[in-house]
Order: structure tokens, then sequence, then C-alpha cells
């Protein structure tokens, strides 16, 4: 949301705005990281291509129950375009993760992960996923490509 404000001075008229923030605060950078809060939060990093070599801390548990099928934006889509950030789960889980695509490569939370890319302190609980005949399919990660990194992660279902 952004908001205009109007003050008066005597003899000036003065207008501010201040630009709304992405996702749930902070820029990006390695002592103020993307914070993300809930499941539209996380859904948005995906469409967003541009901060995928940014910072990002997991700031409560997600639940993603309400991206089914295809919904869900997948973070990092080919090694072109991949996750070369770091996003840090902060210790918390991400719930009910499903996706349903026949015939789709790279099928995860992040599809593509690369660099100096880094996945740490996370758990995904109760991923469903049905990728038909496609192949790269994990339920956190389905490609770690040119040595991207995963620390103390853990992934549960089906």
């Amino acid at each position: 949301m952004n908001f205009l404000k109007i003050m008066l001075l005597p003899g000036i008229l003065v207008f501010t705005c201040s630009a709304q923030a992405k996702y749930s605060g902070g820029t990006g950078d390695p002592n103020s990281p993307y914070r993300i809060a809930d499941a539209n939060d996380m859904n948005e990093i995906g469409t967003h291509s541009e901060d995928w070599n940014a910072h990002f801390i997991l700031v409560n548990d997600i639940n993603l129950a309400d991206y089914t099928g295809t919904e869900f934006n997948i973070i990092g889509t080919s090694s072109s375009s991949a996750f070369t950030g770091i996003f840090d789960g902060n210790g918390h889980c991400i719930e009910n993760f499903s996706y349903t695509s026949t015939g789709r490569n790279y099928i995860g939370i992040f599809g593509w992960l690369a660099g100096e890319g880094q996945i740490k302190n996370l758990g995904v609980v109760d991923c469903n996923i049905n990728a038909g005949d496609g192949d790269y399919v994990g339920g956190l990660l389905a490609r770690n490509y040119d040595d991207g990194h995963v620390y103390n992660c853990f992934t549960t279902g089906s």
C-alpha cells in the first residue's frame, strides 16, 4: 500500500510518498533480507525473478495448502534463471506444498538452485507432487546445479 502524506507549512505545500514494501519487509540485502511471513509472500518470490539473487528470511511457518495444481510459482525455472540468492528458513517449515502437472520438469518449491545460491535451516512437511513424466522433481529442490548449497534442511511427504 502506498501512502501519500500532505504537509502544510507556512507558504509551502509538501507531498511525500512512501513506497510499498516488497513481501513483508526488508530490502533483500544481507543485513536486511526480504521477510517472508505468509503463503502469499512465498508465492510472490516466484513472480520476481529479479530478486532470485537476493537474501530472504522466513519469519513464520508457511502453509501452502491454498495453492493447488500449478498455482504455486516455482522459484528458479531454468539454468539461465536459477535461484542464486540466500533463503534462510530460520528453523521454520513450509507445509502442504502440492503440485500436479504432467510433463513439467524442475518441480519443487525451488526448481533450480545454482552458483552461490543457498537454502538453509528449512523444513518442508507434507508435500505431495505428481509430475507425471516430468524430470527433476523434489519437495524442496528439483535441481541443484553449478554448486548451489543446501544446509540443515529436510523434506517429508510423497
